[in-house]
């Protein structure tokens, strides 16, 4: 019977250590699952921080689309970037830079006569744990940064986007288009290669084009078209347009009226967005031909690594 009752003691000493481990092994599970739902929890808000970070960035960019940023673009730029910034719902709730534990930071990159003119934002914003508070966590920092660049002109430009126009920084006298080739003003001519809008991809410092007949008649009044920019260099000691040239930017360009087939009064309208990859312009030219793309060629905003 002494037998017997050492053997019911020992399984129940057995039965409550059993019962004390899988408790143990319980609440180790609760709490590394606990804290992986905080650590899920955590990678998405930071995916909503990134994305906001995002638009931020491209924002200011946007707002740096200049040859020559100033301060009141810069401060401008900003402005914008943090409205963006303000306006994202990170965790069911507006972001807010509090100076302390959400924080936005702005840092331009602007340079003169060039471009891509840079805005670069970090954002940062701790994440408060449910589970992760049994063990002492209370919030998991989350930060991000994002970097957005405002490019002149693009390497590639898509099939199907620009008229067969092409024009040279001469135009820039009186905004007047001259297909003239006998005219010393002579400063555009229509693409001999190119039929309507229908330009094949376009590579800027590649894509060689020619003259083609001249019929400005054919452009409506008041609409707006994309054309290229090649290069406005003649031959030595001439001020023409050559009869051939490579395609070095785009612009766009609205007809206020047309005079004949070869000449007619426009207004240059830069800025736009145009398909194709961005890039820093590298295409060589004459001091005139950079100038001028950088000046009125289209500006694309997009993200950099």
């Amino acid at each position: 019977m002494f037998k017997a009752r050492r053997r019911k003691v020992f399984r129940n000493e057995s039965g409550a250590m059993a019962s004390v481990l899988l408790l143990l092994t319980c609440l180790g599970l609760l709490i590394v699952g606990s804290i992986g739902i905080d650590v899920s929890h955590a990678f998405y808000v930071r995916a909503q921080l990134q994305a906001a970070s995002d638009n931020a960035a491209l924002t200011g960019a946007y707002y740096l689309c200049s040859l020559m940023p100033g301060q009141a673009d810069i401060k401008r730029s900003e402005e914008m970037a943090r409205k963006m910034a303000a306006r994202s719902v990170i965790d069911g709730n507006y972001f807010e830079d509090d100076g302390e534990a959400s924080t936005l930071v702005y840092s331009p990159e602007v340079r003169c006569g060039s471009a891509p003119q840079v805005c670069r934002i970090s954002m940062s914003r701790p994440v408060h744990t449910s589970f992760g508070r049994l063990v002492g966590c209370h919030t998991i920092p989350v930060s991000v940064s994002s970097q957005a660049g405002a490019f002149c002109g693009t390497r590639t430009v898509a099939a199907n986007w620009l008229t067969n126009l092409a024009i040279s920084h001469k135009v820039q006298k009186e905004n007047k288009l001259d297909l003239d080739p006998g005219s010393e003003e002579h400063n555009a001519w229509f693409i001999q290669e190119w039929s309507g809008q229908s330009n094949p991809v376009v590579k800027m410092g590649s894509t060689n084009v020619s003259r083609g007949p001249a019929n400005l008649a054919a452009l409506e009044k008041g609409r707006v078209y994309n054309v290229a920019i090649v290069k406005g260099e003649g031959a030595k000691g001439e001020n023409r347009l050559p009869p051939s040239s490579e395609v070095i930017g785009t612009t766009s360009l609205i007809v206020i009226s047309t005079e004949s087939a070869t000449s007619a009064r426009i207004k240059l309208v830069p800025g736009g967005l145009i398909k194709g990859q961005p890039g820093s312009y590298l295409v060589p030219g004459s001091t005139g031909d950079v100038q001028f793309v950088l000046r009125n060629g289209h500006w694309r905003v997009a993200l950099m690594k």
